[in-house]
């Protein structure tokens, strides 16, 4: 129809055939159709003739490789006989060997058992003996502690000591040093011509307490009387002793506790000033400890103080 000179009826075909340019450009295609049509036809004949000498390839390699791995299953099968029939008789070693070995770790079990009960044994015995060690321990820790605080309490009790105070009124009596020119002073309670009364006081100011005080009043002359409303004494001296020695006996003056007392002094009408030391022993204090001492006028133009010693006995 597309060679021809009548037009095809369909509006579609019939515009291909209008121009000649159009008809051979048609021709062309459709040329070009059957050449393809039959370079596939060829292709497929190719394709299908390839594709039966690969099977065939495949069947024959199939075949030979099943003869191969046959041969080659046999042989491994000879071989995995072997084996197993030398398994079968290392098995049987094995189980011979593990019924001795087992044998074996029963009796060794046995003896674990009875070292076991020994070591159970001993263990309670040490138990016992720690418990008698750490009850004896205890106890010698106990005792060790209380010897400690012993020793602690007498080093305290050691380190507790008296210290007596001799105050004259509320001042109280120095041993120095201080200024000469201007000695410390001590109020007089009461004086005239030929006597003179000092309100005192003797204190503990330690920390513990003092035992058999002596309380010593040394008088450097010898027409000067000394009195106190305290138990005084007056020890043997010699006739041509330049002082005199009163003494005044306390026997017990505990921590922070004041004793109070009078100290009379009676003298000739003018007589020249004179000096009055003092100084103390007890129990838990050296001997003859001084306390200071006091210088005395004896006219009743100075009877507001007495002055302090630079220099005590």
């Amino acid at each position: 129809m597309l060679v021809g000179e009548k037009a095809p009826p369909s509006p579609e075909l019939a515009a291909l055939y209008r121009t000649e340019e159009a008809r051979q450009h048609v021709r062309d295609w459709l040329t070009e159709r059957a050449d393809y049509r039959e370079t596939s036809e060829s292709w497929q004949s190719t394709r299908d003739f390839l594709l039966e000498i690969a099977v065939i390839f495949l069947i024959l390699a199939e075949i030979i490789l099943s003869f191969v791995f046959g041969v080659v299953a046999i042989r491994e099968g000879r071989e995995q006989s072997k084996v197993l029939a030398h398994m079968e008789q290392s098995a049987a070693a094995t189980a011979s060997a593990m019924t001795a070995a087992s044998s074996s770790l029963q009796s060794l079990a046995d003896a674990q058992a009875k070292s076991l009960d020994r070591l159970n044994q001993m263990s309670d015995t040490l138990r016992d003996s720690l418990k008698t060690s750490s009850g004896m321990a205890s106890a010698t820790h106990k005792q060790l502690n209380i010897l400690e605080q012993e020793q602690a309490d007498r080093a305290a009790q050691l380190a507790r000591k008296p210290k007596l105070q001799l105050h004259i009124g509320s001042v109280p009596l120095s041993i120095g040093p201080f200024n000469v020119l201007h000695p410390p002073t001590y109020p007089i309670r009461e004086q005239t011509d030929t006597s003179v009364i000092f309100d005192s006081s003797i204190m503990n100011a330690g920390t513990a307490p003092a035992t058999r005080v002596q309380l010593r009043a040394v008088v450097f002359a010898t027409d000067v009387s000394f009195s106190s409303n305290a138990n005084l004494i007056r020890p043997n001296e010699p006739a041509d002793n330049p002082f005199q020695t009163s003494i005044i006996n306390i026997e017990l003056i505990r921590p922070h506790v004041n004793m109070p007392m009078t100290l009379s002094f009676s003298f000739p009408k003018g007589r020249a000033p004179f000096q009055v030391l003092f100084n103390v022993d007890a129990d838990e204090i050296e001997a003859g400890t001084p306390l200071g001492g006091i210088l005395k006028a004896c006219t009743s133009d100075d009877n507001t103080a007495a002055h302090g010693l630079l220099s005590p006995l």
